[in-house]
């Protein structure tokens, strides 16, 4: 959930078969078998502006994460398996019965803007947190390697990332030989980044690695603009 500057509420989440919203209906392609995601604006009193299906038949669609720039834009992230149209075309995962993570940008009416998949089979962003000056991160879990418009990254495990305000890849910190994921990520005023998740043996994210003192530990991680 997010809000932006005028107080409206923006909602991301998954749904099977019908889900009413006012007096609209959004339908899921693939009815009770497939998950489809939506993403709903509020008015400051709860009432629906607008609201969006995304995903069209398979497996699973799942809406993650919403976030608001300095501008209202809407960015939306999360995991698709199977095909999901977010306005600017149809975006296919490269497997059936795994998910490839997406980034989506919207105008503050939902208007497409930019969206692409990240990865080959096994990824998914769990949070984001977007700057006022439109630069995004994000981060979450991956089984390979994520490729960006931009650049590309080898990780398994957690990961975090940063983007500019056109979705092209600024950085990204991953382990390949990591294990577990990223569930929390912010954005200083001063652009800085900072991650908290859980992980297993080793990870490196930052210069120094970190060490598992158990099955699973907690990290933080803060990294520069």
């Amino acid at each position: 959930m997010a809000r932006d500057s005028e107080g409206n509420v923006l909602v991301i989440g998954g749904y099977h078969g019908d889900v009413q919203v006012g007096g609209e209906v959004l339908t899921s392609p693939g009815g009770w078998d497939d998950d489809n995601m939506f993403l709903i604006k509020l008015d400051p009193n709860g009432q629906p502006l607008w609201s969006r299906r995304f995903g069209d038949e398979g497996p699973m669609q799942v809406g993650r994460a919403v976030a608001c720039d300095g501008n209202d834009d809407i960015i939306i992230a999360g995991g698709v398996s199977g095909t999901a149209d977010f306005g600017g075309g149809a975006l296919t995962a490269s497997t059936f019965l795994d998910y490839d993570a997406f980034v989506a940008k919207l105008d503050p009416q939902g208007n497409h803007r930019w969206s692409y998949l990240v990865g080959n089979g096994g990824q998914m962003i769990y949070t984001m947190a977007a700057h006022p000056d439109g630069t995004i991160a994000i981060a979450g879990s991956s089984e390979g390697r994520m490729s960006w418009p931009s650049g590309e990254l080898v990780s398994r495990g957690p990961f975090v990332a940063k983007l500019d305000t056109d979705g092209a890849l600024r950085w990204a910190k991953g382990d390949p030989d990591g294990a577990g994921l990223a569930a929390g990520v912010a954005i200083g005023a001063s652009g800085v980044v900072a991650a908290t998740g859980s992980f297993s043996k080793t990870l490196t994210l930052g210069e120094d690695p970190m060490v598992c003192a158990g099955r699973s530990d907690v990290f933080v991680v803060e990294l520069t603009p």
